[in-house]
């Protein structure tokens, strides 16, 4: 998909933006005045499939935002299954931190992730899931903001080659 954003764009929202904005909208099925947001089952791939699928938004940031489903792995809710389909999966390098809007109310929670690949090793990829705390019924899914990115160690030595 091509993207005609306006010269100099840079999209960093803040995390109370990411879900007090483009997640509630999201929710409440309303339109979303950009493109910078795309809809895909980072789950379903590794992280360099997506950088290579979906291109970066502007060379100094390098980093795409994903709405996209997580699985519970119980029917309370409690667990959150992060496999990835080729076996990979994305582990918890801290717990939840609230998110909170303008007013100083909790309105979600952000919570970062370290990618290892299939044989158990750690990589240079990092995700961030961006949520709303709410009660999953029957195991249902829950849309969620993930922003997928390198390591700055790792981009720096991208952007030296």
């Amino acid at each position: 998909m091509e993207r005609i954003l306006p010269s100099g764009f840079r999209f960093t929202p803040s995390p109370a933006q990411l879900i007090g904005h483009y997640l509630a909208r999201k929710l409440c099925d309303l339109p979303i005045a950009s493109n910078t947001i795309n809809d895909a089952d980072v789950y379903a791939c590794v992280p360099a499939e997506l950088d290579s699928r979906f291109p970066s938004l502007d060379r100094f940031q390098d980093c795409r935002y994903f709405f996209t489903w997580r699985m519970p792995l119980a029917a309370t809710g409690a667990r959150v299954s992060r496999k990835v389909g080729s076996g990979g999966v994305y582990k918890g390098t801290q717990s939840a931190k609230d998110v909170v809007d303008a007013n100083g109310r909790t309105i979600g929670y952000r919570q970062s992730f370290a990618y290892f690949d299939k044989s158990g090793k750690k990589t240079e990829w990092l995700m961030e899931e961006y949520g709303i705390r709410r009660q999953v019924v029957d195991g249902t899914k829950d849309l969620v903001i993930c922003k997928i990115y390198l390591t700055p160690t790792a981009r720096r030595a991208c952007d030296r080659r």
